[in-house]
């Protein structure tokens, strides 16, 4: 095939006549992911772009969170003080470190959303090119991005949903196994799941569905240039017309993420604990090195991982919703 052919327009089946029938709309799941792989491996100049999505929507507290030394309630409670509540409810302080609190997670949510949408909308805009797809042009990027923090709002709510169906029962069951504990061997993290197995199947099932409507709608946004409410409900409609790429392409995505990211991550948590254990037990000097080394190196494997697999994805749904006789693939390895 030449440069600038195009590809065949969908899977093809054989008529009764023996005549060969296309289905231009569906285009067939190898065929997204192949276009993928090509386009994220030739563009790795747009690695850490993607990267910075990631991280700010969310990503940095699955990367951070299994080496922060998190405090105990007992610390908490010391550093806010024994009189923040009592009978009359609580101190003036108490409600003003909440407030504050609050503030600034709102805050970095907010901050996080703005610089995950800026950076998808780069991604996505560098696909666009490849695949010489119609885009908006003139469009302002400040008006694109305000786009993908809309759709992004709303497809947060199917798992807002889900988590404020769960926390009074998450809540309930951390009370109970802090004052009547079923087996003190296990982690309360592990006990709490097991008693409310459901509430994970729910925020499971929320972050899905709204993943399934912010990916395609993120792509109608900076592809096809259109407004938050026509992407939004354009986006269910992919899923259900072309179901194999669309969900294959999630599926996939998912499951690179989960290998990609969570082995290096896991090996950067053994290497973390090696690397407390030689500080804090009077080591030798070359193993406390050999530790921080290798945890250092786990740490940039994760880093680049996530940034591969982060371009992958956002190429994979946007040849799963794109045009499927083009393949910015080719365009990008042809450079």
């Amino acid at each position: 095939m030449t440069h600038g052919s195009a590809a065949p327009a969908g899977p093809v089946a054989t008529g009764v006549a023996g005549t060969a029938v296309t289905h231009p709309g569906r285009p067939p799941a190898s065929r997204v992911l192949a276009s993928a792989t090509r386009w994220s491996g030739a563009r790795v100049d747009l690695w850490p772009v993607a990267l910075v999505a990631f991280l700010a929507r969310g990503g940095l507290v699955v990367v951070a969170l299994p080496f922060l030394v998190l405090p105990t309630p007992i610390g908490i409670a010391a550093w806010i003080g024994a009189d923040a509540i009592s009978a009359d409810g609580p101190a003036m302080r108490l409600v003003v470190l909440a407030v504050v609190a609050g503030l600034l997670a709102g805050g970095a949510v907010v901050l996080g959303t703005v610089a995950a949408a800026a950076a998808d909308r780069l991604v996505l805009a560098a696909w666009a090119v490849d695949a010489a797809a119609t885009t908006a042009r003139g469009r302002r990027t400040a008006a694109t991005v305000a786009r993908l923090v809309a759709t992004r709002a709303v497809a947060a709510i199917p798992p807002l949903v889900a988590l404020a169906w769960s926390i009074p029962r998450l809540a309930d069951a951390v009370y109970r196994q802090l004052t009547l504990p079923d087996d003190l061997a296990s982690p309360l993290v592990l006990r709490v799941v097991a008693m409310t197995p459901e509430t994970v199947v729910a925020i499971a099932v929320g972050m899905v569905v709204g993943e399934l409507i912010a990916g395609p709608a993120a792509v109608h946004v900076v592809v096809n240039g259109d407004g938050a409410v026509r992407a939004l409900v354009r986006a269910p409609l992919d899923v259900v017309r072309r179901p194999a790429a669309v969900l294959g392409s999630f599926a996939a995505g998912t499951a690179l993420l989960l290998v990609a990211v969570g082995l290096p991550l896991a090996a950067g948590i053994a290497a973390w604990g090696a690397v407390r254990r030689s500080l804090g037990g009077g080591a030798d000097p070359l193993g406390a090195m050999v530790a921080v080394v290798a945890f250092v190196a786990a740490l940039v494997v994760t880093l680049a991982a996530a940034s591969a697999v982060a371009a992958w994805r956002r190429a994979a749904i946007a040849a799963a919703v794109g045009d499927p006789r083009r393949d910015p693939g080719r365009a990008a390895t042809a450079r």
